[in-house]
């Protein structure tokens, strides 16, 4: 039996968080202030969620992105080292080699540094994923407690499930 792959979600879903385009120029800094407004706010409660989550997750991504922004400065600079090096040595200045295969073994484990750091952050941002789908699945099951039993039984109750469980999926990714 083939697997069908899943449906994508509905477009109503996604398209109740667009902000109409500007059609003349003087709607373009209203446009701006409500993408940034709205990308601000979007962005705030994704982290609001991650934190309610897991708060050591919250941390280690924290940790893991500033730490991400100075891995290439460390990279440019040894790089710079080695072809300032290799300059010297062209040039006659430098009558020893030792300094650039010390270099080039600091390029080589930078490399594997970086490349183990990669993996790692990847699996932290899985693991994030996942902890929040599971947030928001417990905070859903937590409310549907509280409605009144013959909610059930209603049209608009299982579209505005439905509606959560689709921003929930969109918010997991």
């Amino acid at each position: 039996m083939k697997m069908q792959p899943p449906s994508p979600p509905d477009s109503k879903v996604n398209d109740q968080y667009r902000v109409e385009t500007p059609k003349h120029l003087h709607e373009v800094p209203g446009y701006i202030k409500r993408v940034v407004g709205d990308t601000s706010e979007r962005m705030f409660y994704i982290i609001r969620l991650v934190w309610e989550a897991n708060r050591g997750i919250m941390f280690m991504m924290t940790f893991m992105t500033l730490f991400n922004g100075i891995m290439p400065v460390t990279g440019s600079l040894i790089s710079k080292e080695i072809l300032n090096n290799l300059a010297k040595a062209y040039g006659n200045a430098l009558t020893s080699f030792h300094i650039i295969t010390l270099l080039l073994i600091a390029q080589f484990v930078y490399l594997l540094f970086n490349d183990a750091i990669t993996r790692i952050y990847s699996t932290i941002l899985q693991i994030s994923g996942e902890l929040v789908a599971n947030h928001i699945k417990i905070k859903l099951m937590t409310k549907s407690k509280e409605v009144d039993l013959s909610s059930y039984d209603s049209p608009e109750y299982y579209t505005k499930r439905e509606n959560a469980t689709q921003e929930r999926r969109q918010d997991a990714r």
